[in-house]
């Protein structure tokens, strides 16, 4: 418990000094996360820097010395075939761009709105799973909320947080298919299976053609939570969750996993939205459930729990 609090304690000083990049500008009508992003600075801590067209337009010229991609990645990959030399390429130098443009302006972490990407990059997906896996917050969609929530989960699990969203539920067999565009944290995937990394083109965004990894997590107790807005300000709703060991789907070009609640998935779901949970959540390796009671007893933020 004591060890907890001081964790607790903790963040809430490295969240009050954190600052989240967002690149893409604000995703149109995603209503749920649509929340001021003075609220989360004077609440949580969080600053919002706005990283510009311009500044990622430096991409196009960006050093292309990389020769052997796969000598950045941290684990075995299988490149698919369609996969062209300049695509992989373009795919790893963006890994050393966002690490610099992170240090160069001192983010705790970034959200990416892929449809505010013009032609001057690739929907990075290859780089955010890597980046994750160095601590980094992560948001998709330009959601400032979720990317704080993540890297807080990062805080109190030494760096073993992502990013993801509930996409379909298996009301047969209780639990919930959860998946995004392409985005997870690499260190938290299964070491028994291989890594495939394939080719989105993007068709939903600006049509540059990208990789994504696609793998599974391990298996066990996690936590999962989120972080959203009230009538008088934020919010964090909380549960333990089972990630069930399943393989990778062999046909779903993404990074996913299941989820089974401790209740019933039907149950679960409407605790869930009759909180007001947005679609955006952090899952977090293990139980963080005590540190974020403390957090949110600091903070003075209500803490929701669904059992």
């Amino acid at each position: 418990m004591v060890k907890d609090w001081c964790e607790a304690s903790f963040a809430v000083s490295k969240m009050r000094d954190a600052r989240i990049g967002r690149i893409g500008g604000t995703f149109p009508e995603m209503g749920d996360f649509a929340i001021s992003p003075e609220i989360l600075k004077d609440i949580l801590g969080p600053a919002l820097l706005e990283i510009g067209k311009d500044e990622i337009a430096k991409f196009k010229k960006y050093p292309g010395r990389i020769y052997e991609p796969e000598s950045y990645l941290p684990f075995d990959t299988g490149w698919s075939p369609e996969i062209t030399k300049d695509i992989k390429s373009a795919a790893c130098r963006s890994i050393c761009f966002l690490q610099e443009i992170i240090k160069e302006k001192e983010l705790s972490g970034i959200t990416i709105n892929f449809q505010g990407l013009k032609e001057e990059i690739p929907m990075p997906f290859l780089a955010i799973s890597c980046l994750l896996a160095s601590g980094m917050g992560y948001g998709g969609e330009g959601d400032i909320y979720s990317a704080s929530a993540v890297f807080l989960g990062q805080l109190f699990s030494n760096n073993q947080a992502s990013f993801s969203e509930m996409f379909t539920t298996d009301y047969k067999n209780s639990f919930i298919f959860m998946s995004h565009m392409g985005e997870m944290n690499i260190s938290l995937r299964r070491m028994d299976e291989p890594v495939r990394i394939v080719l989105n083109r993007m068709e939903l965004g600006n049509n540059v053609p990208t990789a994504v990894p696609v793998f599974s997590i391990t298996p066990g107790k996690y936590t999962l939570f989120n972080l959203t807005g009230t009538d008088r300000g934020l919010k964090v709703i909380a549960s333990l969750v089972d990630v069930l060991d399943r393989s990778p789907l062999k046909k779903v070009d993404t990074p996913h996993f299941f989820i089974r609640p401790a209740q019933k998935v039907e149950d679960f779901l409407t605790a869930y939205s009759m909180e007001g949970g947005s679609h955006h959540l952090a899952i977090v390796y293990g139980d963080i459930r005590n540190k974020l009671k403390f957090f949110c007893n600091i903070k003075n933020i209500p803490y929701v729990e669904i059992r």
